[in-house]
């Protein structure tokens, strides 16, 4: 779906009347190029000798960064897919038996992708602080935009996951999930301003 689009394509349906790709697919999107950037970081340290003594965890870090690149790609096709279930349940007529199982049904689903999205860009996060002192410090500005990018990741798939979840009829469902993804956030943001902060340091203007 909107992997398939160009980037100039993916902004101009974002910009338009259409409700998908939206808030969910555009925190997946920053997320997915704030991992990405970790990558890079990863892959212009390798065969560096100042930092051959990181080589298996310079290796990882390549490894998990591509890994949840491409999982939060996939989370903008996914995010869309389930929203258009939510959509639909919303147009059945009110008065309609199966219209509030639907909408419960739905709900769950439009939560699904941003609560990854969460889990995902908290993971790349990390591997961004481990980049502070384990990637070349030629990079250090492009760990510190891709913990920009992940904690925007972060905090828009929290809000586009509790913006769904406030609405469940199934408040023990709704309560767990909050639970767990607002630890996430909480803990992301500071470790992304940590890491931030440390990257300006290094820069010592």
């Amino acid at each position: 779906m909107y992997l398939d689009y160009n980037i100039k394509d993916f902004v101009e349906k974002t910009y338009s009347a259409s409700s998908t790709p939206g808030g969910g697919g555009v925190s997946a999107l920053a997320g997915s190029l704030g991992s990405a950037l970790a990558g890079m970081v990863a892959n212009l340290t390798v065969g560096k000798k100042k930092y051959k003594e990181f080589k298996e965890d310079i290796d990882n870090i390549l490894e998990q960064s591509k890994k949840l690149q491409n999982r939060l790609l996939e989370l903008i096709d996914l995010d869309a897919k389930n929203f258009d279930v939510l959509m639909d349940a919303y147009k059945i007529p009110k008065g309609d038996p199966v219209r509030e199982d639907k909408l419960e049904e739905g709900l769950k689903l439009a939560g699904v992708a941003p609560c990854e999205i969460v889990k995902v860009c908290y993971d790349a996060i990390l591997l961004h602080k481990e980049l502070l002192e384990k990637g070349s410090v030629m990079m250090i500005s492009d760990v510190a935009v891709g913990v920009i990018c992940l904690k925007a990741g972060l905090q828009g798939g929290y809000i586009n996951a509790v913006v769904n979840l406030k609405d469940i009829k199934d408040k023990g469902y709704a309560l767990e999930n909050h639970k767990r993804i607002l630890k996430l956030l909480k803990d992301g943001e500071k470790e992304a301003d940590y890491v931030y902060k440390k990257a300006l340091e290094r820069i010592d203007i």
